[in-house]
Order: structure tokens, then C-alpha cells, then sequence
């Protein structure tokens, strides 16, 4: 290691406190964020990945088990240190998705030889719902359940007459919202709900209420079109030429929907 890092237990430590406590991924955020507002950044993704071996220096890391403890006190040890068995031996996998200017947007590393779409999904819980085309009932994907992320979301926006259904493990499935605008009754057990609707002019709202019913949060806050959004929708949604307008209404209403955030939020951490 180059002299003017220090001492190498020291470099180590100073990397790994920072990797603990998310300044790395801060980092990562704040520069993506900046050049995602100069619109450096496509969103057109591609993914791919390398394996590598693993050094004879790590021959003595732990592959497997629970948890222990590690420095500073409080603090624990991953199970695998990112090291599992695979064709190649002892090996790692590192998972990179890119942007087509070749900006890195998400890096993710895994023990042993992992496929590159179930690393898609995030830590953090997210449900994303679509509709069986047989059955009519709903099919909620999510991290465990084995549907890739891609395909989970081109499920959901499937809409007929649009897009094709989407296959999934041998099933068939629809845009979710053909069953639920919201899917609010996913959300059971939340203190504070927030209920983004933004075709709530076109539906009846008998469902929702339902589903709020199952939800039973404390305080609920639900945000739809204003006269003005409604105006700037039209009749038509897929009509492109009315987005604009869509998307310069919303962005008006914003003020008032924040409010209505915040006072939420205010709520929810005064009850804790």
C-alpha cells in the first residue's frame, strides 16, 4: 500500500468504519444525484458482472456462521466477508449496473457465483404487485419470491392493449393496477400512510376506502390531482402531448403535498 495511506491497519479500519456507517454509499448517492441533475445520467441501465478468486490471504476468513463481534465494540462481522464456493473455488462475485454514458449505479458484491437479478432488488422492503391474467388474482413480487426485478416491474406496467403480459416462473401476468389502484392493504401495519394516486378522478373510491380499512394506519395521507392536474391530464393518458402540462401541474401542487407530508411526519414522531 502506498506510503502516504499510513499504516495499513489504520487505512483498514478508516475504510471499514466508513463502509459501517454508509459514508461510501453517501458518497456514491451525492455524486450520482449531481450528475443526475445535470443530466448526465440516461437511466438506460445494463448489468454485468466478474468473478473473482480469492486471495490465499483470505484462506483464514470465516465462509460461514453467525454473526461476531468486531471493532469498535458493538459492532458485528458479516457471515461470508463476501466469500463462498463455486466451480472456481473459493471466489467472489461482483454485480455492477452502469448507465450507457458508463456511470456506475449500483454495486453489489456476493459469496460464490450468484445471478445477477435477484442482486437487483433492494435491502430495503419493496412490493411490487401485478394481476394473474388467469385467475384475476394479485401476485405481490418482492426480493423472496424469486420473480427478477426487471421483469416484476414490466408485470406491473403491463397494461392491455399496450404491452404484452409478462411470464413469470410459467404464469402470466397484467398491469397490478387493473385489480387496485393503490394496493393501500399492503401497506397493514404502518403507523403513517401515504396513498400516491394519481388517477384517483377516473375510479370509484370504494376500494380504497377498503384497503384503508385493512391498512388501519394511525394517519393517512392521500395525494391525487387537484382541478388544475386533473385539466392537464385530459381524457386521454397516453396522449404524450398532455404530459408536459401533467408534469408542470404536479409539480404546482407539490407545495400543498409536502405540507401534507410534513405535518404527517410531525405526527407520526410525536406519537413515538
Amino acid at each position: 500500500m502506498p506510503e502516504r495511506y499510513g499504516p495499513w491497519a489504520r487505512s483498514y479500519d478508516l475504510f471499514r468504519r466508513w463502509q459501517r456507517d454508509g459514508i461510501w454509499q453517501r458518497i456514491f448517492s451525492d455524486l450520482q444525484a449531481q450528475a443526475d441533475a445535470k443530466d448526465l445520467i440516461t437511466w438506460d441501465l445494463n448489468i454485468d458482472s466478474t468473478v473473482c478468486r480469492a486471495h490465499q490471504h483470505a484462506a483464514g476468513a470465516r465462509k460461514k456462521g453467525t454473526y461476531r463481534p468486531s471493532r469498535p465494540a458493538g459492532h458485528r462481522q458479516p457471515d461470508d466477508h463476501g466469500l463462498g464456493r463455486s466451480r472456481g473455488g473459493l471466489t467472489t462475485k461482483l454485480h455492477l449496473a452502469v448507465e450507457q454514458g458508463q456511470k456506475p449505479m449500483a454495486v453489489v458484491i456476493t459469496a460464490g457465483q450468484r445471478g445477477d437479478s435477484p442482486q437487483l432488488w433492494p435491502d430495503r422492503k419493496l412490493l411490487i404487485t401485478a394481476m394473474d391474467v388467469e385467475t384475476g388474482e394479485q401476485e405481490v413480487s418482492d426480493r423472496a419470491s424469486g420473480a427478477p426485478l426487471p421483469s416484476a416491474v414490466a408485470a406491473s406496467t403491463a397494461f392491455p392493449g399496450i404491452y404484452p403480459p409478462i411470464t413469470i416462473n410459467g404464469r402470466r401476468y397484467m398491469d397490478g393496477s387493473l385489480r387496485s389502484a393503490t394496493n393501500a392493504a399492503l401497506a397493514a401495519g404502518a403507523r403513517t400512510l401515504v396513498v400516491i394516486d394519481p388517477q384517483a378522478h377516473l375510479f370509484p373510491r370504494e376500494l380504497l376506502h377498503q384497503e384503508l380499512a385493512v391498512a388501519a394506519a394511525h394517519t393517512v395521507v392521500t395525494i391525487e390531482p387537484d382541478p388544475a392536474s386533473i385539466r392537464a391530464f385530459g381524457s386521454d393518458l397516453n396522449d404524450r402531448t398532455a404530459w408536459e402540462p401533467a408534469y408542470q401541474a404536479g409539480l404546482r401542487q407539490a407545495t400543498d403535498a409536502a405540507e401534507q407530508l410534513r405535518l404527517a411526519w410531525k405526527t407520526g414522531s410525536d406519537m413515538d
